[in-house]
């Protein structure tokens, strides 16, 4: 009888793990594998666990850049890695591809697996100090996923041609596999709530995500006399040096511009109750989970042309992308959708079929099950 996989999943918060990664972990367990989370924990930890993962804590500064202190993160996830010896290891994000990667190689492990949900912060261009930055993360990412035995997984074609620009990684190592997947019963087309139109924003409440345009939006809008709420789910990200500040969040709350409830974990609830979704991030997105998901409740967006957020909205048919960092044609494009009701529902119908077809959950696990087999040479159910 064939030994059970043995999977090992390594985040850089165990919560992102459950926000984002949580159908593809029960998937595992549901087909037979040893499944084990390494991530600096929380209390989701205590809910992972419940469903039957195993959580191992870490010490994982998602943001830091101090050599010695990531050197004893890459010696602590290698220690646990030959502890463990997993048939697999899946690292799901860049910081923990570029940690996981050279500890996994160390190690011995005999799959290597990366997923890149974004180029983000360090990608940006910036001034000099950004520029440095970038540098030292490409450099570093040439080595760390130089190996025969390895895949990256990319959720959209540009930041797979970044990685191929720089010379990262090579044509044979590269996935494309769109999005984290969708829970298309969870997030279900429901009738529009009655009120006023609700526009929703759920993210990390960054200067990068869009957030201040969709502001400056609001208030021209509010100016033409329109009749709407927007609304941030989210909280400041104080460990992020784009974070916007908790004084300024609460001067927009005052000012009555928008609203902000904090964290929402009940994402599918909040969606029934909007009209809108709008993230018009200048951010380097891998395929934004808030903008399927609003599609799949059957929800029009506004995004932003910008690697992944324009994969995950087709302009004029699910939505509109709009040039990011642009306030005024943000204004436009909700302005169209806050009147009509009509267009609200025919795109909405849209985005829910588009992903039907191409992002539910079922769709994007077997693509990473099949990267899996591919690499051990064997079937993964």
């Amino acid at each position: 009888m064939t030994a059970p996989i043995s999977l090992c999943f390594l985040e850089t918060e165990d919560w992102a793990f459950q926000k984002h990664r949580l159908s593809l972990g029960r998937a595992a367990l549901s087909a037979g594998m040893d499944v084990t989370l390494v991530a600096p924990v929380s209390d989701a930890a205590l809910k992972l666990r419940a469903e039957g993962f195993t959580v191992i804590p870490i010490t994982l500064d998602r943001t830091g850049t101090n050599p010695l202190k990531e050197a004893r993160t890459v010696a602590e996830i290698h220690r646990i890695y030959r502890t463990l010896k997993p048939d697999v290891v899946h690292h799901l994000s860049v910081k923990a591809a570029l940690h996981g990667s050279i500890a996994a190689r160390l190690a011995g492990v005999p799959a290597i697996v990366n997923s890149i949900t974004g180029l983000g912060y360090a990608f940006i261009p910036g001034d000099r100090k950004r520029r440095a930055l970038q540098g030292v993360i490409t450099t570093s990412l040439k080595f760390a996923l130089s190996s025969k035995r390895l895949r990256v997984i990319f959720q959209n074609e540009d930041d797979q041609q970044v990685f191929l620009d720089r010379g990262i990684v090579r044509r044979d190592q590269c996935v494309l596999v769109r999005g984290s997947g969708v829970d298309t019963t969870r997030f279900a087309s429901t009738p529009e709530p009655t009120g006023v139109p609700t526009i929703v924003l759920a993210s990390r409440l960054l200067w990068d995500k869009g957030v201040g345009e969709l502001v400056e939006a609001a208030r021209i809008l509010r100016a033409e006399g329109l009749a709407f709420r927007v609304v941030l789910a989210g909280v400041p990200d104080s460990a992020n040096p784009n974070s916007i500040p908790a004084e300024v969040l609460a001067g927009w709350v005052a000012e009555g511009v928008v609203e902000n409830p904090g964290y929402v974990e009940d994402v599918a609830a909040l969606l029934r109750e909007a009209h809108i979704a709008c993230l018009p991030s200048a951010y380097r997105e891998g395929l934004p989970l808030f903008l399927l998901e609003a599609a799949a409740s059957g929800r029009p967006s506004v995004t932003s042309d910008m690697p992944g957020c324009r994969d995950a909205v087709v302009h004029g048919e699910t939505g509109f992308i709009v040039p990011a960092r642009d306030a005024h044609a943000l204004t436009d494009a909700l302005r169209k959708l806050i009147v009509d009701p009509a267009l609200r529902a025919r795109m909405g119908a849209s985005g829910r079929e588009r992903v039907l077809a191409h992002f539910a959950d079922e769709r994007v696990i077997r693509g990473i099950f099949d990267v899996y087999a591919a690499l051990l040479g064997r079937t993964v159910a």
